[in-house]
């Protein structure tokens, strides 16, 4: 189904991630037929349970195309119901019914209708299946919800080697915790958490220069994240660099200060840098 302003905005919220699909890709719509009408009348009239009924009733006579594109409409509304799955069952008639027609862009807009329907439901493997023919035929809505896809996948994988990082660390096991981070680095060489954590790893197996390295990185694309003030702090104390602890402190004072509880809760920190803190106001414990 095409492009349609007749329904409200769909919020979709999937990892944590708002997404509004409306400012994205157009929803899909209900295509024109007298009974399809019909049925559009009455979701303008807050009847959408009539309208379902409706068109499974016009659906018992039909066959062919007229019979994909009542099933396809009454997917949609199933899907803007939030019945996913009676949905997606729908669909598949609709589509089976569509294949046999020889209509490809019918076959097209059911398809990608369900993989809307599979998008929603976070079924990502399925909507990027549906979506590939039409990206093929040229399809703006396919195109650009296969590229949703991907970048949802690849950020899954960022953020699992992550994950994988962080269990690696504090199980004690840093060079495990480097490579996971890399592997995240790898797909964004610029994702703040990956070099602040690899940082530490390296810090912590010894390796202070690749430590440094990946903290000042860090820092200069978001000089407010305190956690890696702290932790660059800790690789000047190691590497015994008391002009770039001091340059440092001297250019962020003002962070360093207002965050001051936290560096005084570091243990880790007060041992690495112990008399230097005082600069700040700190004692070594």
């Amino acid at each position: 189904m095409g492009a349609s302003r007749h329904f409200p905005v769909v919020v979709v919220v999937l990892a944590g991630m708002a997404l509004s699909l409306s400012c994205v890709v157009p929803a899909p719509a209900i295509a024109e037929s007298p009974q399809i009408g019909k049925a559009r009348k009455l979701v303008g009239d807050g009847k959408s349970y009539e309208a379902i009924q409706s068109l499974k009733k016009a659906s018992q006579d039909a066959r062919g195309q007229p019979l994909a594109e009542l099933l396809n409409a009454q997917g949609w509304l199933l899907y803007r119901e939030g019945r996913g799955d009676q949905a997606e069952e729908v669909y598949l008639r609709a589509l089976a019914e569509a294949e046999k027609s020889g209509d490809r862009n019918l076959v097209l807009k059911i398809k990608n209708n369900l993989g809307i329907n599979y998008y929603v439901s976070g079924r990502l493997d399925d909507a990027e299946k549906a979506f590939s023919e039409g990206a093929g035929m040229n399809s703006a809505l396919s195109t650009k919800y296969l590229a949703l896809i991907r970048e949802q996948k690849t950020n899954s994988q960022l953020n699992q080697h992550i994950r994988d990082g962080i269990g690696y660390r504090l199980n004690g096991e840093f060079e495990k915790a480097v490579a996971a981070y890399t592997k995240a680095l790898a797909i964004d060489s610029s994702n703040v958490r990956a070099l602040e954590y690899r940082g530490y790893a390296y810090l912590r197996a010894g390796q202070v220069p690749e430590a440094r390295a990946d903290l000042e990185k860090a820092f200069r694309i978001e000089p407010a994240r305190i956690t890696t003030s702290i932790n660059l702090l800790k690789v000047y104390c190691l590497e015994k660099s008391p002009d770039a602890y001091g340059d440092f402190v001297a250019a962020n004072r003002s962070l360093l200060e207002e965050r001051r509880d936290v560096l005084a809760r570091d243990a880790e920190l007060q041992r690495y840098c112990g008399h230097r803190l005082s600069a700040l106001g700190l004692r070594a414990k």
